[in-house]
């Protein structure tokens, strides 16, 4: 009886152990329609609020992606915007920023970084 035991405790490990390598960690979020209307106003509030944080001016140009992952509290979104500075030369930029909708439909945005593009669109 033990070894019986001992041999299925030996392959319910093994298979436990198979299936949390095949299981990715943090599973990717799905890609968003970039004309959905939540998107694109949350796309702008995104340059909104870096404008407010950091005394800029910078304006919205497109939005170059969007992800979202599903949440008991509400839904995440991971946006990618592209903005633009005309202060002497026009200047483009990518925002990423982490947006958390909760139940009342309240966005939280977490600007995580900016950078300036080195290939502008054309």
């Amino acid at each position: 009886m033990l070894s019986k035991l001992t041999v299925l405790f030996v392959i319910l490990l093994n298979i436990q152990n198979g299936v949390s390598k095949s299981t990715p960690k943090s599973a990717p979020g799905l890609p968003v329609d970039l004309n959905n209307p939540v998107v694109q106003r949350l796309a702008h509030e995104t340059v909104d609020v870096y404008n407010k944080q950091h005394n800029t001016s910078l304006k919205f140009h497109q939005l170059l992606s969007a992800y979202s992952f599903g949440s008991v509290v509400g839904s995440f979104y991971k946006l990618n915007v592209e903005v633009f500075s005309d202060k002497k030369a026009i200047h483009f930029y990518q925002i990423i920023d982490k947006v958390v909708v909760g139940a009342t439909g309240k966005a939280l945005h977490d600007i995580i970084s900016i950078s300036e593009r080195l290939n502008p669109p054309k």
